[in-house]
């Protein structure tokens, strides 16, 4: 706006008012035109965080789970690196529901969730709440001995702070070295199998399997 100041002004003083008003309509329509490009940036922005993040917990979602395990997947193969994927499911929950209503259960999902964000350090890595009580985490070029440290690490602070006796963490692991990538959908299933094998163990287990 203020580049057509000098031509408000002179045309003011050759008294060429219809001149004048359309110069300071056009630097108002500028100004508008600046304004709502901000605006629809901001909102766009913020629509798409919403797309990709679950309502209650704060964590990314599933639909942003596939997409960002797809990516790594590729960028792991391409970089040739190791990467691990950790479902976590909450053993029992329908006991909180149940018993207490689902509201308690809603801030225990909370709970579990903020265990998570405060294990999880490095910025490369991702946390995803992905079905009603199971969260996943995507580990990138990080050793097996680790990732296996990292979910201890859940479930201590997990048990520390959990005031349910039948209620425990169970998860299941696998990583993948960088010369042996599988598919996604494969890898999925291989997590969810030694999931299946924590929960049969008694639960509040971890199993884990290197691929590769």
């Amino acid at each position: 706006m203020p580049m057509n100041f000098p031509i408000i002004a002179y045309n003011l003083y050759l008294f060429q008012y219809d001149k004048a008003i359309l110069a300071v309509m056009y630097s108002l329509f500028l100004i508008i035109v600046l304004l709502t490009a901000g605006l629809n940036s901001k909102l766009l922005s913020k629509v798409r965080t919403l797309s990709i993040t679950d309502s209650l917990t704060g964590l990314f979602n599933r639909r942003h789970f596939d997409m960002v395990f797809s990516n790594e997947l590729s960028r792991a193969k391409r970089n040739k690196y190791p990467i691990s994927l950790i479902f976590i499911d909450i053993d029992n929950f329908k006991y909180i529901n149940d018993t207490f209503g689902h509201s308690v259960g809603d801030s225990f999902l909370i709970h579990v969730a903020n265990i998570l964000k405060q294990t999880l350090r490095r910025s490369g890595d991702s946390m995803f709440r992905i079905g009603g009580d199971e969260y996943a985490a995507i580990l990138i070029n990080m050793p097996p001995n680790e990732v296996t440290a990292f979910c201890i690490t859940i479930q201590k602070r997990f048990n520390q702070k959990n005031q349910y006796k039948n209620v425990s963490l169970s998860m299941g692991v696998i990583s993948i070295d960088s010369l042996h990538m599988i598919d996604q959908q494969s890898a999925i299933t291989a997590a969810d199998k030694t999931l299946y094998q924590a929960k049969k163990a008694g639960k509040n287990q971890i199993k884990s399997e290197s691929l590769g």
